[in-house]
């Protein structure tokens, strides 16, 4: 058990009255501790070094948007050092942050009023870095090379082949047996590279992007507008859309017109990107329904240490995602044809 006393005592707050172990109604791998003092709430993470690039910049970019007078941005605390973070013996780190009172709400719960306070919080900190490549670099740590995310073809296409090598390896065991399900992977990235080819991704506004919303929108009970965007570990300088797309997790689909609307007039969308949504949103539907794939192959791959298991049952959620797969790229191929 950590000395969480001892490590407040780095910190610039004083007169602490409470320290209650925090549980979190998301995934959290961290350690979090809520506190209290007589003024304030705030909420302390232990964090491993192994990851030190992103969270050096994740704290960055959450002390500048804070510093910008965005609202839903927790105040990092700095040590008595004027650090960001205080390293224990063990090499933890650890993080301190004005707590931010809100919960995540299920898609299919959110409104209109989440919605469209969704669209102005993104626009917000969007606006801050629209083509500003240097300031958002400035940010991240000098020796990264990943700050930039973008969808140019000979990245998708690098992208496509890291999924299909970690598709492949992970049927090592039989791949030719379901050599077929490997090569329908493949080509539903190479269905992708083709829809965008008709797109310009270089005429795409460039901004800071989040990067990971799903989960780490925080939403006011009463008010219903955002409360706080959190974990910024992901964050990159890339394609707007690519948040505006990241959004369909966090509301529901019926909403996202709405949503668009809402955030067009803020940041006016070209036809360009509009056109981009929808198939990023495929690339991604794909990209998160490889471990489901994946799993089940597994399943018929063991099947003596899987007792229970329907053969049929397993091979039918194969087919009937790559059906979904099918069903839902014969739309886009008819949008954009």
């Amino acid at each position: 058990m950590e000395d969480v006393g001892k490590i407040l005592s780095h910190f610039n707050i004083n007169n602490v009255k409470a320290v209650n172990p925090f549980l979190w109604d998301g995934w959290s791998s961290h350690k979090l501790y809520l506190i209290e003092t007589e003024k304030e709430r705030y909420l302390l993470k232990s964090k491993k070094q192994d990851h030190s690039e992103s969270l050096i910049k994740a704290s960055n970019i959450t002390n500048y948007l804070h510093d910008a007078g965005l609202p839903f941005i927790s105040q990092p605390i700095r040590t008595k050092h004027n650090k960001l973070f205080y390293t224990d013996a063990d090499n933890n780190w650890w993080e301190l942050q004005t707590y931010m009172e809100g919960s995540i709400i299920p898609a299919e719960e959110t409104n209109e009023k989440h919605v469209t306070s969704l669209a102005k919080a993104l626009a917000s900190y969007h606006k801050l870095f629209i083509d500003q490549e240097v300031l958002a670099k400035s940010l991240f740590i000098p020796k990264s090379t990943e700050y930039t995310y973008d969808f140019r073809d000979e990245k998708l296409e690098k992208e496509r082949n890291r999924y299909a090598n970690i598709l492949s390896q992970e049927l090592l065991i039989d791949t030719k047996r379901y050599k077929n399900f490997f090569d329908q992977y493949v080509i539903a990235f190479e269905k992708i590279q083709k829809l965008i080819k008709n797109i310009n991704p270089t005429e795409h506004k460039k901004t800071l992007i989040h990067r990971d919303l799903g989960g780490n929108v925080l939403f006011n009970k009463t008010s219903k507008e955002v409360a706080a965007i959190i974990d910024w570990d992901l964050a990159q300088f890339g394609d707007l859309v690519v948040d505006i797309c990241a959004v369909s997790g966090v509301i529901k689909n019926s909403l996202n017109d709405l949503f668009i609307e809402s955030y067009d007039s803020y940041i006016k969308l070209s036809e360009q990107e509009l056109k981009f949504i929808p198939v990023y949103k495929y690339m991604s539907f794909v990209k998160s329904n490889k471990w489901w794939i994946t799993y089940n192959i597994k399943l018929l791959q063991n099947e003596g240490a899987n007792e229970g298991q329907d053969r049929e049952k397993i091979l039918k959620n194969i087919e009937e995602t790559f059906d979904l797969w099918d069903s839902k790229l014969s739309v886009l191929e008819k949008a954009g044809s």
